[in-house]
């Protein structure tokens, strides 16, 4: 009875844990594509629709929050990416989570990066900072786990 008992119990164990780890997304490089990493939330594809994502602001300095808002309610994800304008294409630089209170950010490779697959819906707007360590220049921020990628052009100014 008590091994039966144990025996249940480490299956429950077993099972909550693949249930946690489903809800996750882990943003680990396995290779290249359109020079990000493959297992990269970057889409060369993504596109600048302002009817989907708007920014409160065309510039904003590292550290600085932009708040995003979603006029017609698109359904998402609390990652976006960021990144950087070169010549004609786009470089992926940063894993912007949004939040409220505490909005964060990190390097594209960062195998300690767990990402709740989290689905937000409304017009928000979600917070999401600008890394400390961004360089001036021209930006796009996209959605990182959305059905559809969609971006909005930023200008990052010396603070």
């Amino acid at each position: 009875m008590v091994r039966r008992g144990r025996l249940a119990g480490m299956r429950l164990t077993w099972l909550a844990s693949v249930v946690l780890l489903a809800g996750c997304t882990t943003v680990v490089p396995t290779g290249t594509r359109d020079g990000a990493p493959a297992a990269t939330p970057h889409d060369a594809t993504a596109a600048f629709r302002p009817a989907s994502m708007v920014a409160d602001r065309e510039t904003a300095a590292p550290g600085e929050i932009v708040e995003l808002s979603f006029p017609g309610e698109m359904v998402r994800g609390i990652m976006y990416v960021l990144e950087e304008e070169t010549g004609a294409s786009w470089i992926y630089r940063y894993i912007l989570l949004s939040g409220s209170a505490n909005p964060t950010w990190h390097r594209p490779g960062d195998e300690s990066v767990a990402i709740p697959d989290i689905g937000v819906a409304g017009v928000g707007p979600d917070r999401v900072v600008i890394p400390d360590e961004a360089p001036p220049g021209t930006y796009r921020i996209c959605t990182g786990n959305a059905r559809q990628h969609v971006c909005v052009r930023i200008e990052i100014v010396e603070p």
